[in-house]
């Protein structure tokens, strides 16, 4: 049918999600969060995902793995990952020209934009780790 390897994990709880035979007459197959987990009163409780029923069994691992709103959060974290190393490219540039062209103010006023550099410094580092 489906091979569990291919699905995301539950947007819930990122347990691992399967697919399943539906016990429901209105559906064929439905999608189930596998996790349980203790919570604060210790009573054994699983995820809220509860079950999600497909009518048929094609392309169920495409729409089990559809997630929207994260496709589009990804996609804006990605174009201003873009923007970010633009800027940081363009600061670097204008600093350049400042420290071969400048005058001892000009400079002096620079130290903030120095700043703002070492702070995009660390955070291209950040996002290389967390590739």
């Amino acid at each position: 049918m489906t091979n569990p390897s291919e699905l995301l994990l539950c947007p819930f709880c990122k347990g691992k999600l399967k697919i399943i035979e539906s016990a429901r007459s209105d559906y064929g197959y439905d999608l189930i969060c596998t996790n349980e987990f203790v919570d604060e009163s210790g009573m054994t409780a699983h995820c809220p995902l509860g079950g999600h029923g497909f009518l048929d069994e094609s392309n169920l691992t495409k729409k089990a793995n559809t997630r929207p709103i994260e496709s589009a959060l990804n996609e804006q974290i990605r174009e201003q990952g873009e923007l970010i190393e633009r800027l940081s490219s363009a600061l670097v540039d204008v600093l350049h020209l400042i420290d071969e062209h400048g005058s001892p103010v000009i400079k002096a006023h620079a130290t903030t934009l120095l700043r703002d550099r070492n702070a995009l410094s660390a955070y291209a580092t950040w996002k290389e780790k967390q590739k």
